[in-house]
């Protein structure tokens, strides 16, 4: 097994790619394991806690869930090891199948470009590939504002205002740009124009083979302009952040 991570921006379609990736027998990726993060800490001899810019849910459900395995850690342990044997778990466990996997990985796209987590991915994760999701700022914006008002335990900066916001978008994309490996870059909207053309784009980047029943389940689960809803956002005016969308060919007036 080979491990797969999924980079970005939060509130960029990741958890509709993850879903679309499951399809496939032999690649499963968790929804937000907080697995890297996880064994970077306990690697250093650190107390487990969230990661700076992404909120306690993800990691306390894996503790919890991983109770037993992560108790039973030898004093000497392998990080791709454990990687492979606690994801394998959560498999099991919270979706209830075993698959003959090629790739296994997790979505925790701020986490896992993290520059501070790099060299730990790159020394324990050597054949690791990379699938980085970008989607229009404005409904990432938009988003993020509306769940840092509705949800109960937001992250954090989802409550500091559009502009704050937008300035972590920037950041975030550029440490995603910065990934030293192979990776897939894929824009959300392109993904919901174009399910089966993207997914086949996907499957081919991981070498695994792609068939036409897989191409219309993906369709089937997949809305066409997710983004509409939030047409009528005002975006802050950000030079860089218009350096950002022009990268991606995004319409900045769009």
């Amino acid at each position: 097994m080979k491990p797969l991570f999924l980079i970005g921006n939060k509130r960029s379609g990741t958890s509709h790619l993850v879903q679309l990736l499951n399809l496939h027998p032999n690649v499963f990726v968790t929804h937000e394991s907080d697995m890297v993060w996880l064994l970077y800490q306990l690697s250093r001899g650190e107390r487990p806690r969230a990661h700076p810019w992404d909120g306690p849910a993800g990691l306390n459900a894996t503790m919890r869930d991983c109770r037993d395995l992560l108790d039973a850690l030898p004093p000497s342990w392998d990080v791709a090891e454990q990687f492979e044997r606690l994801q394998l778990h959560l498999m099991k466990t919270r979706r209830g199948f075993d698959r003959d996997l090629h790739w296994l990985g997790d979505k925790k796209s701020v986490q896992q470009a993290d520059p501070q987590l790099q060299p730990f991915v790159d020394a324990h994760f050597p054949g690791a590939r990379f699938i980085h999701m970008t989607r229009h700022p404005r409904a990432v914006v938009a988003s993020m504002v509306k769940a840092g008002r509705q949800w109960q335990v937001p992250v954090p900066y989802w409550r500091e205002g559009a502009e704050h916001i937008l300035e972590r978008w920037i950041e975030h994309e550029r440490w995603a740009l910065a990934v030293d490996g192979p990776v897939l870059r894929l824009r959300f909207e392109d993904l919901c124009a174009d399910p089966a053309g993207a997914m086949r784009r996907a499957f081919q980047f991981l070498d695994v083979d792609n068939t036409t029943a897989l191409e219309r389940e993906a369709a089937a689960m997949t809305k066409p302009d997710p983004d509409r809803k939030h047409a009528d956002f005002a975006l802050p005016p950000s030079a860089d952040a218009e350096k950002l969308m022009q990268r991606y060919d995004y319409r900045i007036d769009a």
